[in-house]
């Protein structure tokens, strides 16, 4: 039997990071790669201009996904995924997640917080069910912008 689950991972030294795996006999890596969803990038804190304001020895200097051009492109992917949060009435992080559930073989999810506030961006992920529209419009997001890599749709 098969499993997979989401792992998280500390990027940093406040932010963990979404990485879908799998797990068991003949288990492998199922989804797209969105840890910018978990570190900020997928939600409305985080611009362009922030990097300008962040220490110079901030990890985020450091990581290709807060360069250009993956910035502008993982900032492009969060506008993409608006329309779907105004149907459902929730979250960009809750879609990210919502989106790595839907893939087969993933059975449950680890997500890290380190405030109440962070839980309550994506708790939702745990009722909201993707439908075929929306997984065809996350897909042409990913093609469109370039964001992230792997596979685009479960």
């Amino acid at each position: 039997m098969e499993t997979a689950a989401l792992q998280t991972r500390p990027l940093g030294t406040t932010d963990m990071a979404i990485t879908p795996v799998g797990f068991g006999r003949g288990a492998r890596h199922r989804g797209h790669r969105l840890q910018p969803a978990s570190v900020g990038l997928l939600t409305d804190k985080w611009t362009a201009d922030r990097m300008e304001e962040l220490d110079p020895g901030d990890w985020r200097h450091l990581s290709e996904d807060f360069q250009q051009p993956r910035l502008d492109r993982n900032l492009e992917l969060r506008d993409a995924l608006r329309p779907i949060t105004r149907r459902y009435d929730t979250t960009i992080p809750a879609v990210a997640v919502a989106w790595t559930l839907a893939w087969p073989g993933v059975t449950g999810g680890i997500v890290g917080a380190r405030s109440p506030e962070q839980v309550d961006g994506w708790i939702g992920a745990a009722t909201l069910d993707l439908d075929a529209e929306d997984l065809n419009a996350i897909a042409r997001a990913l093609e469109a912008t370039g964001a992230g890599d792997g596979p685009r749709r479960p």
